[in-house]
């Protein structure tokens, strides 16, 4: 494998990797607080109800002291926390690796720019890079190969 071979893999893939872990801490993320609200919404109860009394008392604890004790002993803070965090910490390393994307001259790299960031048709990366559809569309096809053989 010639040198400039292995350049070209080198930051789209790098990039693909990361989005990958990004995506999959966003999924933590979001699955800790789908659980919080589930649990939020079965303690709070449902729709208000006329033939009960209007004042209800209880001598044990209420139904958000039970909800926050379930939260604490679940650690869904700190797992939401955590997650936050990683999401951030993420965030800023694809920032940096799109930056070097955006820099590089490897055509691989500046049409999976075009492609996967930017959203555009390989129509529309032909005209900016001045390719042709089917010589898009290879290099299009050969970027997606490689990422499949990543995972």
């Amino acid at each position: 494998m010639r040198v400039s071979d292995k350049r070209k893999e080198i930051h789209y893939l790098d990039y693909e990797e990361s989005r990958t872990i990004y995506m999959g801490w966003l999924d933590s993320y979001k699955a800790a607080v789908a659980e919080k609200d589930e649990m939020l919404t079965k303690v709070m109860g449902g729709a208000i109800r006329y033939d009960k009394e209007a004042v209800q008392t209880s001598v044990s604890g209420s139904p958000l002291d039970d909800y926050m004790a379930a939260v604490e002993s679940k650690g869904l803070d700190k797992r939401i926390d955590h997650a936050r965090g990683m999401l951030d910490k993420w965030r800023d390393v694809l920032d940096v690796q799109e930056i070097e994307l955006r820099r590089s001259h490897e055509i691989y790299d500046k049409v999976y720019v075009c492609r996967y960031i930017d959203g555009m048709t390989v129509r529309q990366i032909g005209r900016k890079l001045s390719y042709s559809k089917s010589q898009v569309f290879r290099i299009d096809q050969e970027i997606q190969e490689k990422i499949s053989e990543k995972k």
